[in-house]
């Protein structure tokens, strides 16, 4: 039953999703989207961490999950953003309680001061897992193998302004402590 019910919201999700115009304002949409995304927790039980909502650091505050899932331009960039360097791009996959990246697990991400990181995941298996790197409050919502759909990729973009080894991990359950971990290294 609760599969049937997840393929329905995530269709629903879809629906919303395509209905949201490309203007800067998505009001009664996001609030749509919210709404959506509370049910579907609700009715499976699950408590996001801080109430389903983001924290942009350019704004310094909290955002609503529907700003991430449906209006990625309208969020404030970060003043660092306009200085960053190059864009590197990580696609890593998540399965058995680890992270591949070209057939190594747990990769160490190794970029410059200031460069613009992406990283674009997604979960091999129907266990939902996510990529959080706290040092740069950066994280992906979760991801997770569909019968139906397949993968369903997330993605998360952040400028590296610190230097230094920072860890990442899955924050689903206690996967980070059972080794889906790694780390991300900022040089000079």
């Amino acid at each position: 039953m609760k599969i049937i019910f997840i393929f329905i919201a995530l269709l629903l999700a879809v629906v919303v999703l395509a209905d949201v115009s490309l203007d800067s304002s998505c009001s009664d949409d996001c609030d749509d989207i919210d709404r959506a995304w509370n049910e579907l927790r609700t009715y499976l039980e699950i408590t996001p961490p801080n109430s389903g909502r983001f924290f942009n650091p350019a704004t310094n505050g909290w955002v609503p999950e529907s700003v991430y899932l449906s209006r990625p331009e309208t969020v404030a960039q970060s003043p660092s953003a306009s200085t960053a360097s190059t864009t590197k791009t990580f696609t890593l996959t998540g399965k058995d309680l680890k992270f591949f990246m070209d057939g190594v697990v747990n990769p160490d991400l190794h970029v410059k001061l200031n460069d613009r990181v992406t990283i674009k995941f997604s979960s091999q298996e129907s266990t939902p897992h996510n990529w959080y790197a706290p040092g740069f409050t950066a994280r992906t919502v979760n991801s997770f193998k569909d019968s139906t759909f397949g993968s369903i990729p997330v993605s998360v973009e952040f400028v590296a302004n610190k230097v230094g080894t920072f860890e990442y991990y899955c924050e689903v359950g206690d996967h980070k402590q059972m080794g889906m971990k790694g780390n991300l290294i900022v040089e000079t």
